[in-house]
């Protein structure tokens, strides 16, 4: 039998990696163009804390950390003014690259060409994949060395592990850990599964020694950078497990409302046995469900303000499909014994989920895998449907309504939280009142304008906008958004917004408003300089009212 013509093949990963390049060329327009793109700058948020490390890390001022070392490389390359923009493209590259990977390891396990291109098809219009290549977090670089350090294995497999592919699928396979510790499950299932195959094929050494001196030379380059800039090796292998096994055993998962700080340890009062099981069985669901688990950035309010992603596959639809493709397969698992590499990975990332908390940016690690197992169901259907023999489809169909029906229950809600507001409407208001710094009032007007009309209820970008306006020599208009604006629950905003009344007032010749709006502002939480002035107006407009 003839195979298939090169191009032929070719296309099968050309095409699933084109649409995931389109895609991504038109979200990095928008995202250029939209507030999330100087998330990076703001306090409290982990995107600050790895471009700071990052360029740390260049200067040799750190230790070193394989995103570090991401950020730093492309700090060498695009500067420090187009860092950013430089992270993101070279993620969103990443997530064009993981949707050839996810393709490559569905048609070797599978063979399987339109199945190949499904899965590919699903990694590439992933929704909560691109949500996170937009942001500077580690996610996208530990997924991407995850499922390459994946695909290695299985190449070298289908090579029968000659050097160089073992050495650096063993290589690859210890980056994940120097991005985050969980990394070391998956590295020890890698090793896990290479043992059990050597054994069976009576050829132990060969596979083993290569990929375990490519581990080793990863090793020993970091620890000997480290231990020649002075810097401690053993926060390697030291995790703050008291803090991560603290939050991880908080009764109720989605409550995330106190502050997840590394160097703290969270206090969790003493539970009964029974209590501490249900609790981390419970976040299976969570880890098999449509749910986003908010954290950090949340995945619905970006959505919201990224009207783009709206348009691909989220996490409604790929993971229903998933869930049923993989009861499917555990069902005729003896048939397909060459997927077991695949439940390796996913019980390797699913253990840290369950222990600390399944939220949204750690199930990333699992979408290639959701990707493969939903296509093989669709592939399933397929061909129960064209073979003659009539089989019943009513096992698959109802494990898929079963799975759907989970996911929805488990979506009740998704939550929008003010602080997603508060940092939202801090990013959209940096450049424009870097310019109003500067004077520069009329472009800050125009950014502000095109924001403010898409998020009137953000009471942060409609203070500066008020503010870009009175720079322009317009207080009606500005006054007119002001006393349009609903209660303010936030008192230091409250304090601003009285201020910039005031100054509208002021300009329209209505003293007498204006010294109350001012005293209202004094009455509430304003910086000191904002306070001096207040004061220092407000006796000009008494001397001036007593002259009348």
């Amino acid at each position: 039998m003839k195979s298939a013509p090169s191009y032929k093949r070719c296309l099968i990963y050309i095409i699933p990696m084109i649409v995931a390049l389109i895609a991504r060329e038109l979200l990095y327009i928008e995202w250029l163009k939209s507030p999330f793109r100087f998330y990076h700058i703001l306090s409290g948020l982990d995107m600050q804390t790895f471009v700071m490390r990052g360029e740390n890390f260049y200067n040799g001022t750190t230790s070193f950390n394989m995103y570090r070392f991401f950020i730093a490389v492309i700090y060498a390359i695009c500067g420090k003014e187009n860092l950013v923009e430089g992270v993101i493209a070279a993620q969103m590259m990443m997530g064009v690259i993981t949707t050839g990977l996810t393709v490559y390891l569905y048609r070797h396990i599978f063979r399987n060409k339109i199945g190949a291109m499904i899965a590919g098809l699903f990694c590439a219009l992933y929704t909560p994949l691109m949500v996170y290549e937009t942001q500077v977090l580690k996610e996208t670089l530990f997924l991407f060395l995850s499922i390459l350090a994946l695909t290695l294995i299985v190449f070298a497999r289908k090579k029968h592990f000659p050097p160089l592919p073992s050495y650096i699928a063993g290589a690859v396979a210890i980056m994940p850990f120097f991005i985050r510790f969980s990394g070391v499950i998956w590295l020890t299932f890698i090793y896990f599964w290479l043992i059990t195959y050597c054994y069976k094929k009576k050829q132990l050494w060969k596979p083993l020694s290569f990929a375990i001196a490519g581990s080793f030379t990863v090793i020993i380059l970091v620890f000997s950078y480290n231990l020649s800039h002075n810097y401690s090796i053993l926060h390697y292998f030291t995790p703050n497990t008291p803090y991560l096994l603290g939050v991880g055993a908080t009764p109720d998962a989605k409550n995330l409302s106190f502050k997840l700080s590394k160097t703290t340890t969270a206090k969790v009062s003493p539970q009964p046995l029974f209590s501490y099981i249900k609790t981390y069985t419970s976040k299976i669901a969570y880890i098999f469900s449509g749910y986003e688990q908010p954290n950090n950035i949340n995945y619905y309010f970006t959505c919201s303000k990224l009207p783009l992603l709206k348009f691909f596959i989220g996490s409604f639809v790929l993971v229903p499909l998933s869930v049923a493709g993989l009861l499917m397969m555990v069902i005729y698992f003896k048939k397909e014994k060459r997927v077991t590499i695949f439940f390796l990975y996913m019980i390797a990332f699913i253990i840290p989920m369950i222990l600390f908390l399944p939220l949204a940016r750690y199930k990333m690690a699992l979408t290639p895998v959701f990707a493969i197992f939903a296509a093989w169901w669709i592939i399933y259907m397929i061909n129960l449907l064209k073979s003659q023999q009539k089989q019943p489809i009513v096992i698959p169909m109802l494990i898929f309504l079963s799975a759907f029906l989970f996911s929805g229950y488990i979506c009740r809600n998704r939550p929008m939280r003010n602080s997603d507001k508060k940092a939202y409407g801090l990013a959209a208001s940096y450049l424009p009142n870097k310019l109003m710094i500067k004077g520069r009032f009329q472009e800050a007007r125009e950014l502000l304008e095109l924001c403010y009309s898409k998020n009137t209820d953000n009471p942060y970008i409609m203070l500066d906008y008020v503010s870009s306006l009175l720079g322009c020599g317009e207080p009606v208009q500005a006054e007119k958004i002001l006393l349009k604006q609903k209660s303010i629950q936030d008192q230091i905003l409250l304090g601003r917004y009285f201020y910039e009344l005031a100054e509208c007032t002021l300009i329209l010749g209505h003293s007498k408003n204006a010294l109350e709006y001012y005293k209202s502002a004094l009455q509430l939480p304003i910086s000191p300089q904002r306070k001096k002035m207040i004061r220092t107006k407000r006796t000009m407009i008494q001397r001036a009212l007593i002259t009348k």
